[in-house]
């Protein structure tokens, strides 16, 4: 497994991640008061707000050094199609890109236009994945560490697999409650894949240039998502006489073809735990971090009677 600084890199890179989601939760809380306040006429304002945003993040990285690199190999995009297990796991996150994201283009649509919410609930549920994806990105990066690439991928099919139950299942009573879990799995199966890949291709290229199979394979990976939503689109059109239960359909296809994935993975070469491990250990990390919050909170606490009492 690869360190980084004393520490995996499981755990940097989750952390990394978290701490930029942190940063974009006040802009969500703001697109949902724009959304509840002026309806259809905050896009123009959100429009703009990121292109303010994007050239403050221009003055940023212009201002950061570029790290001499010490790898002893020479950059090429041939290179990583030759590494025959790189392209395995691409392929493997390729197809899950293409298989969440036919129906995931869709569950707005779906919330507002089939069961009638508006859309400041809709961005309230996006506010939920949000909010999720930064302690799944905790969850991420221990499961990557402990136990591997491998059994953090399949926990996300998984995940992404029962999300989608509970959409179908929304359409036919307890959407509200339904559609909250759904949103709270959305944000590990969005977030613990990024995790996941970068990971491997850290361990696969140790000592070598990555950045070739980083951009490798977050093309394939975009191209296969946006093949996804394209398809989504148009598999909605053709089943149009189908009305309301055609989302259903849609939402049923990326649950059955997310499942082929599972067969597939063994032929993605990693040594490590197998995936029940990971699954089986999920409480047992969520009570490592309760007991770590209640160790912090109580130390918070305590040092805050002892000053008041010195201060008396």
């Amino acid at each position: 497994m690869t360190y980084f600084f004393g520490a995996q890199l499981g755990e940097k890179l989750s952390k990394r991640l978290a701490y930029g989601k942190i940063a974009a939760m006040p802009i969500l809380l703001l697109q949902i008061w724009l959304f509840e306040k002026l309806n259809s006429s905050a896009f123009s304002t959100l429009f703009f707000l990121a292109f303010l945003s994007g050239i403050v993040s221009v003055y940023f990285l212009r201002n950061i050094e570029d790290a001499r690199s010490r790898r002893i190999s020479e950059p090429s995009l041939i290179t990583p199609f030759k590494h025959c297990n790189f392209v395995r796991w691409t392929l493997l996150n390729s197809i899950f890109c293409f298989s969440s994201n036919a129906s995931r283009t869709f569950f707005a649509v779906y919330i507002l236009h089939v069961l009638g919410y508006p859309i400041w609930l809709v961005f309230t549920f996006a506010f939920v994945a949000h909010v999720s994806s930064i302690y799944s990105l905790r969850l991420a990066g221990t499961i990557s560490d402990r136990f591997g690439n491998k059994p953090l991928f399949a926990l996300s099919v998984a995940l992404f697999n029962l999300s989608a139950i509970f959409f179908i299942l929304s359409k036919f009573g307890a959407s509200l409650p339904l559609l909250f879990f759904a949103y709270l799995l959305h944000g590990f199966y969005t977030s613990a894949p990024t995790i996941a890949f970068m990971n491997a291709v850290a361990d696969m290229t140790h000592r070598k240039h990555s950045a070739p199979f980083y951009a490798i394979g977050n093309w394939m990976q975009d191209f296969f998502s946006a093949l996804g939503s394209i398809f989504g689109g148009i598999l909605l059109l053709e089943l149009a006489f189908f009305e309301e239960e055609s989302y259903l359909v849609l939402f049923l296809f990326s649950l059955v073809s997310s499942l082929f994935i599972f067969p597939l993975l063994r032929f993605y070469d990693e040594f490590g735990q197998p995936a029940k491990n990971a699954v089986l250990n999920l409480p047992k990390l969520f009570f490592e971090d309760l007991r770590n919050a209640h160790k912090v909170l109580r130390h918070f606490f305590v040092s805050k009677i002892r000053g008041k009492e010195s201060e008396l």
